[in-house]
């Protein structure tokens, strides 16, 4: 059966997202070098689809490759505040699903676990802390973005103890031996990694509802920077 598309090219200047690089064996940030856009209408013209065909280059190490980007307007879902989006599927090519293992970043390095692990003091057991790190690795490399959210919450209200406070809050505002890089990260995960995570937790069910996506759990910066300074913490005690 032949169906006729509308067929467009748009200019990609300034675009990224995240793809698998064939060549890293892992999502990295890509260039967007080219879009080809088609939209088209089946079922006597009662469905649209939209789709894009990008050219992308990785932002690591140059590699170049391909990805099908499809929508269809019979699968509108809405988000928090009821805005309708339509769902992407995306298709990678050259496919490289069957090493999907190693296409996600862990979220936190090992090396980093590791070393958490391997710091127990008398007064501070880090066994819950490394175990909460593994199984948020575990929940990224799942897509399972809501148990990312909330595997974050419960490092950060964990951890205060070390820093000599009781809530993470006090850490942000009254820690000064980190530095001000250290206190900016720390502003950034108590204020936007709260706000996400008491979403995902005590809001209830709706009438619409929308799920989180990887952006919305990208703090690997500001818990590797926590990570950091726990550390350099834990060294100086006896």
């Amino acid at each position: 059966m032949k169906h006729d598309a509308d067929i467009s090219t748009q200019d990609p200047s300034g675009m990224k997202d995240w793809f698998p690089c064939p060549e890293c064996r892992r999502e990295t940030t890509h260039s967007v070098l080219s879009i080809v856009n088609s939209r088209r209408f089946e079922e006597d013209g009662l469905v649209q689809f939209l789709e894009n065909y990008l050219t992308v280059r990785c932002d690591g190490c140059g590699t170049i490759s391909f990805s099908h980007v499809s929508r269809c307007d019979a699968e509108v879902d809405y988000n928090e505040d009821g805005t309708p989006f339509l769902p992407k599927r995306k298709q990678h090519y050259p496919d490289i699903q069957a090493d999907s293992a190693n296409i996600q970043d862990a979220f936190v390095s090992e090396a980093r676990v590791e070393e958490i692990e391997s710091l127990q003091k008398e007064q501070f057991d880090t066994t819950k802390l490394g175990q909460l790190l593994v199984e948020l690795n575990r929940a990224y490399s799942e897509h399972s973005y809501f148990t990312c959210l909330m595997l974050i919450r419960a490092i950060v209200d964990h951890v205060p103890p070390i820093f000599k406070k009781t809530k993470f809050s006090e850490i942000v505002n009254n820690y000064a031996d980190g530095g001000k890089s250290f206190r900016e990260s720390m502003k950034h995960l108590d204020a936007s990694c709260r706000k996400f995570a008491d979403g995902s937790l005590h809001c209830q069910i709706r009438s619409k509802e929308s799920v989180p996506t990887r952006h919305q759990v990208e703090f690997k910066a500001d818990i590797d920077a926590l990570l950091g300074e726990i550390i350099r913490v834990l060294k100086q005690i006896p």
